[in-house]
């Protein structure tokens, strides 16, 4: 089986467990049990909003969506908190469901465009990987302190970066350099929130800033 072929399984199991985590009638996910809960009919949509803000559309909000503009922020938590989305003109639930099945289509469409499997990455990764295959508590004591962790990491990462496409170079070698140091993406995050507060950090997030 190869790398893609896992991840559409994977991906499809996924998501028939989300849709079987909803399976209720329409009242029941209007109902909001608590306000620092939402609707699980907003999750639902929100699901599928992330999925193509991330898989589809490279995490830029600027590039045209599958939803109206005015549906979409419904589903933005940064403008929405839990206890106000009940009230919000949300999607009804077929049609969020549908709205799910379409990016996950569109997802897995785009995935069997990817080029060919890597044969050669896969095996630099494989080797990197097997001495910490199992180093889990390791990992998540000291992270990429451990050197055996991080001589792991650089290397798939960069391998990764060798073959990135152009458009992607630029983010990937800045990715090599912050693991290189020890470091990944949340701490330049924990950072920002230390410095700024969690407000603005998690604003900057939003924005792409970070």
């Amino acid at each position: 089986m190869t790398a893609r072929e896992v991840l559409a399984r994977e991906l499809t199991k996924a998501r028939d467990r989300t849709l079987r985590l909803v399976d209720f009638d329409d009242a029941e996910l209007h109902r909001q049990f608590d306000p620092l809960m939402s609707p699980l009919v907003w999750d639902l949509a929100h699901i599928g909003w992330q999925e193509e803000l991330w898989l589809l559309r490279g995490n830029n909000a600027d590039r045209p969506g599958l939803l109206e503009p005015k549906v979409e922020r419904c589903y933005d938590a940064f403008e929405n908190s839990r206890a106000s989305r009940v009230n919000l003109p949300l999607l009804p639930p077929t049609d969020a469901r549908s709205y799910c099945r379409t990016v996950r289509n569109q997802v897995l469409d785009t995935l069997d465009a990817l080029p060919a499997d890597d044969p050669a990455a896969a095996d630099i990764a494989a080797e990197a990987t097997e001495a910490v295959a199992t180093a889990w508590d390791r990992a998540a004591q000291i992270g990429l302190g451990d050197r055996r962790l991080h001589d792991a990491a650089t290397r798939c990462v960069q391998t990764a970066a060798d073959r990135a496409p152009a458009d992607l170079e630029e983010s990937m070698q800045q990715l090599v350099r912050s693991v290189e140091k020890g470091r990944c993406p949340a701490d330049d995050f924990s950072d920002r929130a230390v410095k700024y507060g969690i407000d603005t950090a998690i604003t900057q997030l939003a924005q792409g800033e970070l």
